[in-house]
């Protein structure tokens, strides 16, 4: 991230960093992360999250309420790493499933500075 420009003339920053949790079923992807983000830093918008998926891809739907189904219901996305501008209640909604394999990787959450 220390590459990022906005970042460093104070734009945005990072306010949550961890391990994306298992996908096993249709799971509240960033539910934890944007939630822990925001109790850790009251009063922050958040405005972005950027994820990696290192060992499979995943399915995701936007809405909160349909299930995604691996390869049918959602948008695919491979290994490699995503970036999403969208609000806390945005992101609370997306709801993800691992396609492939046991999807592993990382989420970091931002707000506007």
């Amino acid at each position: 991230m220390s590459g990022d420009f906005r970042a460093l003339e104070g734009g945005y920053k990072a306010v949550y960093h961890g391990a994306l949790p298992a996908l096993g079923s249709s799971t509240a992807l960033f539910n934890t992360a944007v939630t822990t983000a925001l109790t850790n830093n009251p009063g922050k918008t958040i405005c972005k999250v950027v994820f990696t998926l290192r060992t499979a891809g995943i399915t995701m739907t936007f809405d909160g309420t349909t299930a995604a189904t691996a390869g049918s219901v959602g948008i695919d996305y491979p290994t490699g790493t995503y970036e999403l501008w969208l609000n806390a209640n945005e992101l609370k909604n997306c709801r993800a499933i691992q396609n492939g394999g046991a999807a592993t990787g990382y989420v970091v959450v931002f707000a506007a500075a």
